[in-house]
């Protein structure tokens, strides 16, 4: 045979899994009551059984070539017009741009008859019906060509797998619009002849597949192939068929027909290649090494009928919620079961560190808080007040009967914020000092230029305070202060005199005067 492989060569490609097992354990099982522990050794098991005898890199250019990051080194020629994205690693076909795939693919097989192509791709709207995504087989016709394997993204019934074997062609589709710009995952496993189909993980048909009697040695090497050429990506071997537009994210090769439990199981590690845990666990946490806050762990995700978590502590519960570690910061594994209907089921293990609780910010709340006296504020407010206070005060504390996390914490930290500012002050009680007016009884002239003045009590008074003046506006006035209700002015001149009187009482350093008495004329004579 053409193809004879040393066993050294294989046992190299062998070791090129795919990312799924770099980016962590995955397993796929029937029994839905197997254990964890089982389901990792059967995942690592499995995917070794398949290597990758191509895994394209689309997210660069290499001096007109697509470099294969598998060992086995099928580097791939590109012609015409493309386009990289490092940022979502695909390779956007222009006009007249196709991938030639090297004949030294086979090679890298352990048996050319088994293997599983794999590609992601999105089309564009200038996709016309008759592109093919990929095929195997790079023998050009004007008609249809004699032998060929292909995949058609956009066919007027949806997208599916043509066979061509002795320029008889038989097809697998599955019905549907295909939409622009989406991205689709198709597998297309081959086992000596009989093709299966898959879309996004699930399969076209039935489990019997298409049995097309396509012998790849002698069908495609022998009587389909050109130029030591294997096939195309981005091109027909119909020279009237339009080549593909669209962009192409990857595009591997199996060692292997995988199963439908492979490919699901491949499926849902694609999800996490795509960042799914980024995008959809993690919500307002930075990454995986800085969870702080609860993580959305969703029990659905695109075509997965259903996805259940478990944890292995207390610091993550099954729903997401997160008990921040008090002491320091604590790596917690979660795992992700996918199933399916049919028995199938995919694990996922994700490993996380949850930071330890920070009350800092509660704290310096608490503080301010402190600095605040009932007596000052309405009764409603402060016992809103008191309540958000006593409660943060408790989770400042700790003790084995709190159970909070960061979103907690940082909640009981707004709604404190919040009844501290809702304070309101008591309404001011208006207090009068002022003492009450009396009124002036007798004045009456006495022997040596006196008057005698008498006048009622003010309660509560410190003092009055007399005023007497030679005009009855008082202008410039004198002024004498006693303590009792009876007084006598002395020294004064053989004039009339004009009396009155007010009470006052100091608070503090504060005087308040009653309003004045009645005013008495009185004439000194004597």
């Amino acid at each position: 045979m053409r193809f004879k492989r040393a066993v050294s060569g294989t046992l190299a490609c062998v070791m090129a899994v795919t990312s799924v097992v770099a980016a962590g354990t995955f397993s796929v099982r029937a029994e839905a009551s197997a254990g964890m522990d089982n389901a990792a050794v059967m995942a690592e098991h499995e995917l070794a059984e398949h290597g990758v005898a191509v895994d394209y890199d689309f997210s660069k250019a290499a001096d007109g070539r697509a470099e294969d990051k598998s060992p086995c080194q099928n580097d791939a020629v590109v012609h015409g017009q493309v386009q990289y994205n490092k940022d979502t690693g695909a390779m956007t076909l222009g006009k007249n741009a196709y991938v030639e795939l090297p004949m030294s693919i086979l090679d890298s097989l352990t048996d050319m008859e088994t293997f599983t192509v794999e590609a992601r791709f999105a089309k564009s709207g200038g996709c016309g019906l008759e592109a093919w995504l990929f095929c195997l087989g790079s023998d050009i016709s004007s008609e249809f060509p004699d032998n060929a394997l292909y995949f058609l993204p956009n066919g007027g019934q949806g997208m599916g797998v043509g066979v061509v074997k002795d320029s008889v062609e038989r097809t697998l589709v599955k019905p549907g619009k295909v939409w622009n710009n989406r991205y689709y995952t198709v597998n297309l496993s081959v086992d000596h002849g009989r093709v299966n189909l898959y879309v996004n993980g699930r399969r076209v048909g039935t489990a019997d597949g298409l049995d097309t009697g396509l012998n790849m040695e002698e069908d495609i090497v022998a009587a389909g192939a050109e130029s030591n050429i294997l096939g195309f990506i981005g091109r027909s071997c119909r020279k009237e068929d339009s080549d593909f537009r669209g962009s192409i994210a990857s595009f591997k090769i199996y060692d292997g027909a995988l199963t439908a439990n492979e490919i699901f199981d491949a499926r849902f590690a694609e999800i996490e290649e795509r960042k799914f845990f980024t995008r959809n666990v993690l919500g307002r946490n930075v990454n995986r090494k800085r969870v702080a806050y609860d993580l959305k762990l969703p029990g659905r995700v695109g075509d997965f009928e259903s996805i259940s978590w478990q944890t292995d502590g207390a610091v993550i519960r099954p729903d997401g919620t997160v008990i921040n570690p008090r002491d320091k910061d604590t790596e917690v594994k979660l795992t992700a079961k996918a199933k399916r209907k049919g028995g199938m089921e995919a694990v996922r293990e994700f490993t996380v560190k949850v930071l330890k609780l920070n009350t800092r910010s509660l704290e310096n709340t608490i503080k301010r808080a402190a600095k605040v006296h009932e007596k000052d504020y309405t009764e409603v407010s402060w016992r809103a007040f008191a309540s958000a206070l006593a409660e943060a005060k408790k989770v400042v504390a700790g003790g084995t009967d709190v159970q909070i996390g960061q979103s907690g914490v940082d909640g009981l930290q707004k709604e404190l914020k919040v009844r501290l500012a809702a304070l309101k002050h008591r309404p001011l009680v208006k207090v009068d000092f002022t003492p009450k007016a009396i009124k002036l009884s007798k004045v009456t002239n006495e022997k040596g230029r006196k008057l005698k003045v008498k006048f009622g009590r003010s309660s509560g008074a410190t003092g009055y305070e007399i005023s007497y003046a030679t005009n009855k506006k008082f202008k410039s006035a004198r002024k004498v202060r006693v303590k009792k209700t009876k007084a006598t002015l002395k020294k004064l001149k053989r004039k009339t005199y004009f009396v009155r009187v007010r009470a006052f009482k100091k608070v503090n350093k504060t005087t308040y005067y009653s309003h004045y008495s009645n005013v008495k004329k009185v004439k000194v004579k004597k």
